[in-house]
């Protein structure tokens, strides 16, 4: 990290600051802001300062945005597959449960794992709802496949896999002309 004129601050429930990690963004030319924009874009591991309530972004002209969720953490359950399935299907419907006490809005990312749960390669990110449908050609064959939910309020995560290993089988490559 380098420290610059940006911050990551994290605020327990009374506002009272936690931690500071000052960072500086790298520029994108020509990025998302168009032909000539200089957007700034950043990546930050920082580590989760116990009683963190609020997150917020920080910059030389104030405060860019914030982050807040409720002190409970959401919860998230698998529902299917949740292990003996056998797709040899074009997609597979990938579902789950999930709660939250505080009521806070709830995003969710799904993990792929083709060897019982050692690696994980995310398929899906920033959904909401209960359920994705995902191609089975974008999954590698297996029979050790499992999913894994990731369920985020913004601040709080947590993360429910297949209870069991299931089955995604082998399906012909595809071809196309760049």
């Amino acid at each position: 990290r380098v420290p610059g004129a940006y911050a990551i601050v994290l605020y327990d429930t009374t506002n009272n600051e936690l931690a500071r990690y000052p960072f500086t963004p790298t520029p994108l030319i020509n990025g998302p802001g168009g032909v000539g924009a200089q957007d700034l874009v950043f990546s930050e591991l920082i580590p989760m300062a116990s009683g963190t309530r609020t997150i917020s972004l920080e910059g030389s002209t104030g405060v860019l945005a914030v982050v807040t969720a409720g002190l409970a953490a959401p919860s998230v359950q698998v529902i299917e597959p949740n292990g003996g399935e056998n797709y040899d299907t074009e997609s597979v419907t990938v579902s789950w449960i999930s709660s939250d006490v505080d009521g806070d809005s709830l995003f969710f990312d799904v993990g792929y794992s083709s060897d019982n749960g050692v690696t994980w390669r995310t398929v899906a990110t920033n959904l909401q709802g209960n359920s994705v449908s995902l191609m089975t050609d974008t999954l590698a064959a297996s029979n050790e496949a499992r999913f894994r939910i990731w369920v985020t309020d913004g601040v709080n995560t947590q993360y429910d896999d297949s209870d069991g290993p299931f089955t995604v089988a082998n399906h012909a490559p595809s071809l196309g002309i760049i």
